[in-house]
């Protein structure tokens, strides 16, 4: 294999371990604010959608008490995700601010926890993928 061979494959490894970073890190921050949304229905868990380039404005009626479903979900869409697109983890039941800022004892913040964990979840994921360099 020549010098340019090995340039390409190199660079063909390092772009399919930055999607691999990228795609793990999206879908554990996903997981991050599914997991601890507020449960009464179930309702509120289940309605997390995760789209890529351009929000959905469904309000959806799926209840998901623990959110497994929900997380399975935005992950097989993640591995699709084509990233020339932005992606969206959204939830559009009517209360989500509300519980987003504090509005339930149960739960708070998930949006914002989640973004505050995101570097540190992409730093872990770069360090697996590197075999723990």
């Amino acid at each position: 294999m020549g010098f340019a061979d090995q340039v390409r494959r190199s660079v063909s490894v390092s772009r399919q371990n930055l999607d691999t970073v990228i795609r793990q890190t999206v879908t554990r921050v996903a997981a991050r604010i599914i997991t601890p949304s507020p449960v009464d229905t179930g309702l509120f868990k289940g309605s997390w959608r995760w789209t890529q380039g351009g929000q959905d404005r469904t309000v959806p009626q799926t209840q998901d008490r623990v959110g497994t479903a929900t997380i399975a979900a935005a992950a097989e869409e993640i591995a699709r995700w084509d990233f020339s697109q932005i992606g969206y983890l959204q939830n559009n039941q009517p209360y989500a601010i509300a519980l987003e800022n504090g509005h339930s004892k149960q739960a708070d913040s998930m949006v914002r926890n989640g973004a505050m964990v995101a570097p540190i979840i992409a730093g872990e994921e770069a360090r697996r993928v590197n075999g723990g360099a």
